[in-house]
């Protein structure tokens, strides 16, 4: 027998459940709401993050530094700097456990000595995050570099609340900050130079590479971990937390694109982006753009690979890199353990096979192409640097690898078309 009141109860639920995800859809068109819910920074893990003491967070004592730096439009923003490896273990006999510190000198030392990579981190938590910490170890350890790991305004410790702009103006405080720092007073020369973003700060990641490339700025190279091409189509695609598609039902809105128009108020534009710097290696003119580095997980629940996949078929469709004709070419190679590889290169450039096995790696991949493309078979969205991290070095500017202290040319040699030919 049916129970009506329990089943105009349950129908009351459904209605009231209803109502608040419409009035969620129309609140999300609001910029403040819009806000929130792209970059996540008010959901803060870990809780009452200890940021003056970073090796409370998985870190060894005194391998890392806390700083805050003021950004172009007075921002102050809170920074890692994470020690070379070799470095840092050259000196750890004199830290004292119980008062964990290493001479601001030293530092600085490490600035203008080794490579850097700023490591832009995606939505929500803080740069104290154990899978953040993970991967400033990691690429400490496989590039021997320094990491300068940020937070966005709004994040962890940092002033103000995120915009795409300000954002952006966070991750060039953090190059220029490097680039003040890293400057050789005898030679006015400075070691390599990377950005490398996850997510979110990918985006950010670009539009900081753009904005380097617009200002003449030299960039060494720029690392993409689960890229998408724009937030445009993420508007649809994206879930929360890898599972609640919250404006998926816009895929069956005859008028989605006018209504997302509309309500859009965020752009990061990578595809755009990538596009105009890769172009420098068309302009006989132009500084010569970073090396590019995508790595995208086919199993990631949060992005979708075909993002990452889109964004490298539009370089090989900009420099026609499949044409016989082109001063480009494709290598491709499947790659035991890892997935599928492929890279623009210079025509003119040696085939990694060419170049021999570094001791103990598990695979030969193009150094210094146009744009290299690992498509990993596991990863997922958080993970996939951290399983694949030694594939790294096989693919950037030697500069970027910490094994010396010669400060690195900035950028690969520009190929010449007459010997291409």
């Amino acid at each position: 027998m049916v129970n009506w009141s329990t089943l105009a109860r349950m129908n009351l639920y459904v209605l009231a459940a209803g109502g608040a995800y419409i009035a969620l859809m129309f609140a999300l068109g609001i910029p403040e709401f819009q806000r929130h819910y792209l970059f996540l920074h008010k959901i803060g893990y870990p809780f009452s993050p200890r940021y003056e003491e970073p090796h409370h967070h998985g870190l060894e004592p005194a391998q890392a530094r806390n700083l805050q730096i003021t950004t172009d439009d007075g921002i102050k923003i809170g920074v890692w700097h994470h020690l070379p490896d070799s470095l840092y273990h050259q000196m750890v006999g004199q830290v004292d456990e119980q008062n964990p510190e290493l001479p601001e000198e030293l530092y600085e030392r490490a600035l203008r000595e080794y490579p850097t990579f700023v490591y832009l981190h995606g939505n929500a938590l803080n740069r104290a995050a154990k899978f953040r910490v993970r991967t400033y170890q990691l690429l400490s350890k496989v590039q021997n570099a320094n990491v300068i790991a940020i937070d966005y305004r709004g994040f962890g410790d940092s002033e103000s609340f995120p915009t795409e702009e300000g954002v952006v103006n966070d991750a060039y405080a953090a190059v220029k900050y490097v680039r003040e720092k890293s400057r050789n007073p005898d030679t006015g020369k400075r070691p390599a130079l990377a950005l490398m973003g996850q997510s979110l700060g990918t985006g950010v990641a670009t539009q900081c590479a753009l904005r380097m490339y617009r200002e003449k700025i030299p960039l060494d190279a720029l690392v993409l971990l689960a890229a998408f091409k724009a937030i445009r189509p993420m508007v649809v695609e994206f879930r929360m937390g890898g599972l609640v598609p919250l404006l998926g039902w816009l895929e069956y809105f005859p008028f989605r694109e006018q209504i997302i128009e509309k309500l859009l108020h965020y752009s990061f534009d990578t595809q755009a982006a990538l596009t105009e710097i890769v172009d420098g290696h068309l302009q006989p003119d132009a500084m010569v753009p970073p090396s590019i580095v995508l790595m995208h997980a086919e199993n990631d629940e949060v992005i979708p690979v075909r993002h990452g996949d889109e964004l490298y078929e539009s370089v090989e469709k900009q420099f026609n890199a499949l044409k016989r004709e082109s001063t480009y070419h494709v290598w491709s190679s499947n790659v035991p353990d890892v997935g599928f590889v492929q890279a623009v290169m210079h025509r003119s450039a040696p085939l990694p096979e060419k170049k021999g096995l570094l001791p103990g790696a598990r695979a030969v991949l193009p150094r210094n192409a146009v744009m290299t493309y690992i498509r990993l078979e596991d990863g997922g969205h958080n993970h996939l640097f951290d399983r694949n991290a030694d594939l790294l070095p096989l693919i950037l500017p030697i500069g970027l690898t910490g094994l010396g202290h010669a400060p690195a040319v900035h950028g690969p040699a520009r190929p010449d078309p007459a010997k291409a030919a």
